[in-house]
């Protein structure tokens, strides 16, 4: 085997090894995680959002964990700033399905409009009267 190959071999191997690492990590960890955030967030659909967001920047991340046996601890602190950035988002957007435009409570009819042919028409039962 060629020496370019040989070293091609031990990256893939290499990559291959912190994936499962990084899984194993993910299966460990990630139910503490969630129940976590779902205590921060109040909200099922953003704590599942927020495990996601920890867990990639935990994977860009994973060369500044200095203490091996901390990794929890680590990913709470991840975990918690990321609840307050999604705090912050839903903050500015408002709830999940409401709209950004405030709309305006329904206006009663003006009595002309409400006229026809001389007689008045029950806006607010929505029957014409007999």
């Amino acid at each position: 085997m060629p020496a370019g190959a040989a070293v091609l071999a031990l990256r893939r191997a290499a990559v291959q090894a912190e994936a499962d690492a990084f899984r194993t990590l993910f299966l460990e960890h990630s139910g503490a995680v969630h129940r976590f955030l779902k205590d921060l967030l109040r909200d099922a659909t953003l704590a599942d959002e927020g495990l996601q967001e920890t867990f990639v920047r935990a994977h860009e991340r994973l060369g500044t964990l200095e203490q091996r046996d901390r990794v929890l601890g680590w990913l709470l602190g991840i975990a918690r700033n990321v609840s307050l950035e999604l705090r912050r988002a839903r903050r500015r957007t408002g709830p999940a399905g409401a709209t950004s435009a405030v709309s305006a409570p329904p206006r009663r009819p003006a009595p002309s409009t409400c006229c026809w042919g001389g007689r008045r028409w029950r806006w607010w039962s929505g029957r014409w009267p007999r």
